[in-house]
This record gives structure tokens, C-alpha cells and sequence, in this order.
């Protein structure tokens, strides 16, 4: 009885000892924790904090604080706004793991205690302004992670930092460090992500990277962008075979693009994008056919230097692409049509180059592309009118090519579009109306082209160029809420321009229209819609060009086009405006490529179009006529609508347009003064 009242009272001792030594744990972390919480500002950091200055509930049910099974504390990862010196006392959690602080109001230098952590695996004072120097205690903490980016260390690159032989991922960007990279770095074999990246032009670092970077075998991620490294680009990068990003974009770097980095097949990323190409002579040489390997490059940039030769067609395997940029160069050549099929492609940058041939129709059909740049280039022919029709586009830039023939459309369907630049080409017709209906479209650059006809209203234009056309009519009040630096209209036809538009616009006396000229246009649109058909529409429109002299000086006819597949029968009429002219001669032309005529005061010259059939009849009249009017007859499916009749001068050339209810052009009459 003794012995069990004797063990009895060992045993609740016993249990007193471990619910007190408990209590005293629990009290010494709740102190370390509170004291911490008090000496920066604690009651600013918001009520999720309120157990820090309570300690109404265990440590491990405090904001940010996780605790392992036995109640220890292994990770702090506070981001409230901590302000003050960075205190003592955090050193005493001695089974802390991983300690996160993130307050830009966080001053001072680490403290040394901190330091006699054995088991601190990972340090974050990102966003901080803690600085340096750092305690060289910091090389006997077997850190795996350490993030200092953005913070106030300002120092050449500490070399501290290479006696951490355990560290995997380094993030130094943003610091305000300067000079080389010294080569003990490169010894930090078990680094596997280095961010070193500036974000101030007044600290950079400068100097080469060494090919030792070889010996770091294990690196997935590389980034040291918008910094002064020079020389040229390691090939020992191609010996990394775990690589998946490398970043050196916006550096001084020189030389030819290594080719050996077509070894790294699992890369992902490749920015060697230098835009500083002003400053030296950037990458130069060809682009690696190598480059057929990374299948699994999702981002490549290359723009800003002096790359040269065209885009190698076996380019076309990277069908993981999403974005591509290879600006600012001296590619030539055409660009591969297979670039337009690719299913991840979302944007797509070529600008500025040399390249030439033709748009691949892939990428007006592409459902994932958002962003096709292949401005300042010298691609020809024409623009595919499915861009008009892809719902998913959201910027097309093809400005300063040689684009020609009808301006593209109609553009209902392009509902994503924001931005569509066209100018500096050699586009010619009307704006379609359908680009009024566009929801998101912002910015609208057409300048420098052949565009004739009216300018429609675009309510949702922050933006428009229409400068260098031959635009006509009056400008839209819709434009006048725009800043003077955001609309451009001079270099037009424009008359009865508002009174808002004192810049940037042009004030062209408007040509009235002559009384024969309107009695002509009654007679010839009867006549015209006349010769209509119970199954066709019959579009007509009169042409007028004005003439006080004999019917020699009347325009001539010189060229016929359209743009759609629809079978069209178009019949012209040539005749003078005199009701009894002295002679009269009549000849019918039927031809699928070309017009001739030997009358005296017109002539038929080449035709270009699509259509199955084609028609035409010259009237040509001798004597003196006041004005010659072209009656134009086209008749194909419903839903489509003429041209207005429009006086033209005699002394210019012009052009007589027919377009759908959408806006498409669907053919075009081209007369020579």
C-alpha cells in the first residue's frame, strides 16, 4: 500500500513537472513572440494579430506562426507592416525553420542571435529595408533559401554569400549591390534558382559571366537582367541540362547566341532580349537551327540586336510557344506559315526586321493568338480579310510594310480587338462602318495609306491616325473629346471641319455639287436599277468628272478589282451628259483577265478580279459635254449596298467602290484623270 501510494505521488508529480515545463514553453514563446510583436508597432499590424499582444489562445494558433507535432514553433511568415529596428530575441526559437518578414518599414541590420539558429533552412526579408553589412555568422546557418530582393543592402556583391555552400535559391534582385560577379560564386554547387536581376540604373552589375557557371549543374533558373554585363554569352550555359529559364535580357552582351544552348532540353524560357543594342552592337550572327531541340520553350525573346539570316523552317517543332519576341533585328526572308498553327501561341513580335513575302493566313485564324506585331517589315500583298473575323485578336500591328489592295474587312466579329494599326502601307478604299461596332477598340492608325470615302464614328477610340489618306467629308463630333495629341487628321479631304478640331486637322473647301450633275444622277440610277433581277440585288452608282471641255479630256478607266469569291456581273456604261450627242458608238467586252477599247474617249485596260463572269459596255460620244458619268450595274446576293454618287475633279485620278453591309470592299474602279 506503501509502494502504490508512493508511485501514485511520483506519477503526479510527474505530470505536474511536464504540465508546468509546458506552461514555461509556451509562456517563453508567447514572451519572445510578444516582445517581437511590441517592438515594431504591433497594434498597427491589424486585428488578425490580436493573440501577439493577448495571448489569449497557444502560440501555434497565432497569425502566422505554424508549429511541428510537439507544439515547437518552425515557421514564422509575418506581412503586416512591422516598423522599427529589427529586435533580438528571435534567436531563442531555437527550432525555428523558416522565418518570413516582409515590411518595407523594417529597419536596421540582422540581428546575431538569429544566427545560432542550426535548423534556420530558410530566410525572407524581402521588401524590407534591412542593410548591410550582413554578420559574417550568416555562412554557419545551413540556409537553403535566402531572399534579400529589394532591399537596402547596398554593397559590391558580398562575398559572405559563397561561403553558404548549402544554399539552393538565391534572390538578390532589386538590391542596390554593384560590381562583378566574383568567380567563388560559381562554387555554389547545389544552387538551383539565382536571381540577380536590377531594377535601378545606378546599381548594376557589370563585368562578364563566367563559363565556370558550368559548375553549377543543378541550375533550373537563371536571372540577372537589366544590368551592365558585357562580353559574350557562355556556351557552357548548353552544359546545364536542368536549365528551364535563363534571363539576360537588357544587359550589354555581344556575340553570336550560342548554340549550344539547343542542349538544354527541358528550357522553358530564354530572354536574351538586350534593347540596348544603341550602346554597342548587341547578339549578332544567325539564329540557331539548334533551337529545333527545346520543344518545351514556352517564351523566347531575342529582340533588340543585330541577328540576321531568316527564321530556320525547322523552327516550326517549338509548338509549345506562347510568346516569341524577335524585334529590333536584321531577320530576313519569309516567316514560316507552320508559326500560325501553333495551339498555345498567344503573342507574337517580328517588328522591325526585314522580312518579306507574305502574312501566313494561319495567324489571322488562329484562336489563341492576342497579339500579332509584324510592323516595320517588308511583307507585300495583301492583308487576309479573316482577321476581320477572328473573335479572339486583341492588337494587330502591320504598320510600314507594303501591304496594298483593298482595306481589309468587314470587322464585326473581331470583338477582342483594341488596337489595330495599318498605316504606312498602300491600302486603298473606305474605313468599313463595321469598325463602329467594335466594343473594345481603342487605337486606330491608318495613316499614310490610298483610303478614300468618309470617316466613320468610333465611339471607343482613345486614339486615331488617319493622316496621309484621301479621306472626305466631315469629321465626327465623337472624335472631340480626344486630346490633341490623340488625333490626327490632316493630309485629307476633310471639309466642314467642327470647330473643336483646331489641331492636327485639315479645313479643304468642300466641291459643290452642279445641278446636271444631280439630274444626271436621277437619270442613271433609274436606269441602273432598271436592269435588276427578281434574284439578285442591282448595287448602281454614278460616277461624276467634271469637264468643260470636249469629251477627251473624260477620265479613263483603268483598272477593275474585288476581293470576294462571290460570282459578280458588273456592267459600265460610259456616255456623255448631252442629251443629243452627235455620235454614238457601242462594242460589249466579255473577258476573265482583260479589257480593251478602241474608242476615242475611253479605253479598257487590265482587269483584275474574282469573279466567274464580267461584262461591260463602252459608250463612247464625240463632241462638246459639260460631264461624263460612269453608271455602274452590280448585281450579286442581297445585302449588300452602292457607293453615293460623288463629283470627282478632272485633274486627279479616283476611285468608284463597292462594299458590303459590313463594310467589305467588294470592288473597285480605278479611273486616270
Amino acid at each position: 500500500r506503501i509502494m502504490a501510494l508512493l508511485v501514485g505521488s511520483v506519477s503526479c508529480l510527474l505530470l505536474v513537472l511536464i504540465v508546468y515545463f509546458f506552461a514555461v514553453v509556451h509562456s517563453n514563446k508567447g514572451l519572445i513572440l510578444n516582445s517581437f510583436y511590441r517592438s515594431l508597432d504591433g497594434p498597427t499590424w491589424g486585428a488578425e494579430y490580436t493573440f501577439w499582444a493577448t495571448q489569449a489562445a497557444p502560440v501555434c494558433q497565432w497569425t502566422g506562426v505554424r508549429c511541428n507535432g510537439e507544439g515547437d514553433v518552425v515557421d514564422l511568415d509575418i506581412d503586416a507592416p512591422m516598423a522599427g529596428s529589427f529586435p533580438t530575441g528571435l534567436g531563442e526559437l531555437q527550432t525555428l525553420e523558416s522565418l518570413r518578414l516582409s515590411s518595407p518599414l523594417l529597419i536596421g541590420t540582422i540581428p546575431f542571435d538569429l544566427f545560432l539558429n542550426v535548423n534556420l533552412r530558410t530566410l525572407n526579408l524581402s521588401h524590407s529595408s534591412v542593410i548591410s553589412p550582413l554578420p559574417d555568422q550568416l555562412s554557419s546557418v545551413p540556409l537553403q533559401h535566402l531572399d534579400l530582393s529589394e532591399t537596402q543592402i547596398s554593397e559590391s556583391f558580398p562575398d559572405w554569400i559563397s561561403l553558404i555552400t548549402t544554399l539552393e535559391h538565391l534572390n538578390l534582385r532589386g538590391t542596390r549591390m554593384v560590381g562583378t560577379i566574383p568567380e567563388s560564386f560559381y562554387e555554389l554547387t547545389n544552387l538551383r534558382s539565382v536571381d540577380l536581376s536590377s531594377m535601378l540604373s545606378s546599381s548594376q552589375l557589370t563585368g562578364t559571366i563566367s563559363s565556370s557557371i558550368a559548375n553549377l549543374r543543378s541550375l533550373q533558373i537563371w536571372r540577372s537582367q537589366l544590368n551592365q554585363l558585357t562580353g559574350s554569352i557562355p556556351a557552357e550555359f548548353g552544359d546545364i541540362l536542368e536549365l528551364q529559364e535563363l534571363d539576360l535580357g537588357f544587359n550589354k552582351l555581344t556575340g553570336a547566341i550560342p548554340s549550344e544552348l539547343g542542349n538544354c532540353l527541358s528550357l522553358q524560357s530564354l530572354s536574351l532580349g538586350q534593347h540596348n543594342s544603341h550602346d554597342g552592337p548587341g547578339l549578332n550572327g544567325t539564329l540557331p537551327p539548334s533551337f529545333t531541340n527545346l520543344r518545351q520553350l514556352e517564351l523566347l525573346d531575342l529582340s533588340g540586336g543585330e541577328l540576321s539570316g531568316p527564321i530556320p523552317p525547322s523552327w516550326i517543332s517549338l509548338t509549345n510557344m506562347r510568346m516569341m519576341s524577335m524585334a529590333n533585328n536584321n531577320l530576313e526572308g519569309p516567316i514560316p506559315n507552320n508559326f500560325g498553327e501553333w495551339t498555345r501561341l498567344e503573342d507574337l513580335i517580328l517588328s522591325h526586321n526585314n522580312l518579306t513575302s507574305t502574312i501566313p493566313r494561319t495567324f489571322a485564324k488562329s484562336i489563341t493568338l492576342k497579339i500579332l506585331d509584324l510592323g516595320y517589315n517588308r511583307l507585300q500583298s495583301s492583308i487576309p480579310l479573316d482577321f476581320g473575323t477572328n473573335p479572339f485578336l486583341e492588337e494587330l500591328y502591320l504598320s510600314h510594310n507594303s501591304f496594298a489592295g483593298i482595306f481589309p474587312g468587314p470587322w464585326a466579329n473581331a470583338t477582342s480587338l483594341r488596337i489595330l494599326h495599318l498605316g504606312g502601307n498602300n491600302l486603298e478604299g473606305t474605313l468599313p462602318a463595321s469598325l463602329s461596332s467594335l466594343p473594345r477598340l481603342a487605337s486606330l492608325n491608318v495613316s499614310s495609306n490610298r483610303l478614300e470615302g468618309t470617316l466613320p464614328a468610333i465611339p471607343t477610340l482613345t486614339t486615331i491616325d488617319v493622316r496621309g489618306n484621301s479621306l472626305s467629308g466631315t469629321i465626327p463630333d465623337v472624335y472631340g473629346s480626344l486630346p490633341s495629341s490623340r488625333r490626327f487628321f490632316y493630309d485629307n479631304s476633310f471639309c466642314s471641319v467642327p470647330g473643336w478640331c483646331n489641331e492636327n486637322c485639315d479645313n479643304q473647301e468642300c466641291i459643290p455639287s452642279s445641278s446636271s450633275s444631280s439630274s444626271l444622277s436621277s437619270s442613271s440610277s433609274s436606269s441602273s436599277n432598271s436592269a435588276s433581277t427578281s434574284s439578285t440585288s442591282s448595287l448602281s452608282s454614278s460616277l461624276y468628272i467634271s469637264s468643260s471641255t470636249s469629251s477627251s479630256s473624260a477620265s479613263t478607266l483603268t483598272s477593275i478589282s474585288t476581293s470576294t469569291s462571290t460570282p459578280i456581273t458588273t456592267s459600265l456604261t460610259m456616255s456623255s451628259s448631252t442629251s443629243t450627242p452627235s455620235s454614238t458608238s457601242i462594242s460589249t467586252y466579255t473577258s476573265s483577265s482583260h479589257l480593251s477599247s478602241s474608242s476615242s474617249s475611253s479605253s479598257f485596260s487590265t482587269l483584275s478580279y474574282l469573279s466567274s463572269s464580267f461584262t461591260s459596255s463602252s459608250t463612247s460620244t464625240t463632241g462638246t459635254s459639260s460631264a461624263t458619268v460612269v453608271n455602274v450595274n452590280v448585281k450579286f446576293e442581297e445585302g449588300y449596298a452602292a457607293p453615293p454618287a460623288v463629283p470627282i475633279p478632272v485633274d486627279r485620278p479616283t476611285s468608284l467602290h463597292f462594299s458590303s453591309g459590313e463594310g467589305a470592299q467588294l470592288l473597285k474602279l480605278d479611273f486616270n484623270a
